[in-house]
């Protein structure tokens, strides 16, 4: 009769365990518009970008942040801009 109530009872606890565990170790996903946010720069040459007043995402996105003339922007700081952006999501 125990070994019944034991081999009924353990999976449950193990399964409510495993559940509980699982929503108390993923982490909460914020978009902090200050981290996230970049002005886009222009790669003029792999040593040299142009800044524009283009606001763009370091959030991963399929499409590219592009500038009005369709140029892709970049993440840089004048001497070279080697990350790439993304279209800003509203």
């Amino acid at each position: 009769m125990k070994t019944r109530i034991v081999k009924l009872v353990f999976p449950a606890v193990a399964i409510v365990l495993a559940i509980a565990g699982a929503f108390a170790g993923t982490k909460s996903v914020q978009n902090d518009g200050a981290l996230t946010d970049k002005v886009g720069w222009i790669e003029i040459s792999p040593t040299q970008c142009v800044q524009t007043e283009v606001e763009c995402s370091t959030v991963f996105d399929e499409l590219m942040c592009k500038d009005a003339s369709n140029n892709e922007l970049r993440d840089g700081d004048g001497n070279g801009c080697p990350l790439p952006l993304y279209r800003k999501v509203q």
